[in-house]
C-alpha cells in the first residue's frame, strides 16, 4: 500500500508525466487565458486547424473562427469566463490555411488556479467525416 501511495503522489507531481499525456491523446485540447489568447494547445489541436503550435500560441482564438463568426465567438468567450453563460459545446465550420474545411466539436470547461486566474479549456474533436456519413442528423 504505501508503495502504491508513493506512486500516486510521484503522479501528481509529475509536470513532464501531464505534458505527455497532454500532447499524446486524440483530442485536440488548448488553454487559453481569460482574455482569449491561446497559452498552450496539444499536436492534435494543431493538426485538426493546420497549424503549428508557434502559428497558435499567444494568438486570440478568434484567428481559427471564420470572419463572420468572431465578434459572436468572442462575446460568447468573454460571458463564459464572467459566469453569465453555461458551458457551450457547439459544432463549427472552419477553414483550414490551406483551403480545405473541417467540422469540429467544441466543449469548453472553465478553470480556476490557486490565484484566482481564469482559463478556458477547449477540447475540440473533428467531426468532418460523421457530419459526411451522417447527413441527415446536422
Amino acid at each position: 500500500m504505501a508503495s502504491s501511495q508513493k506512486q500516486v503522489s510521484s503522479f501528481i507531481d509529475n509536470e513532464c508525466f501531464y505534458k505527455q499525456i497532454f500532447d499524446s491523446i486524440n483530442v485536440g485540447m488548448s488553454v487559453t487565458n481569460q482574455e482569449g489568447y491561446f497559452l498552450a494547445a496539444n499536436q492534435f489541436f494543431c493538426k485538426i486547424y493546420g497549424k503549428s503550435l508557434p502559428e497558435i500560441i499567444n494568438q486570440h482564438f478568434t484567428t481559427l473562427i471564420p470572419h463572420e463568426h468572431r465578434e459572436l465567438a468572442n462575446d460568447i468567450h468573454q460571458a463564459f469566463m464572467n459566469g453569465t453563460v453555461p458551458e457551450i459545446h457547439d459544432d463549427w465550420h472552419i477553414e483550414r490555411p490551406d483551403g480545405s474545411f473541417v467540422d469540429v466539436y467544441s466543449t469548453p470547461k472553465l478553470i480556476i488556479d490557486d490565484n484566482g486566474e481564469k482559463y478556458k479549456i477547449t477540447t475540440v474533436v473533428d467531426i468532418t467525416e460523421y457530419k459526411r456519413i451522417h447527413p441527415c442528423e446536422q
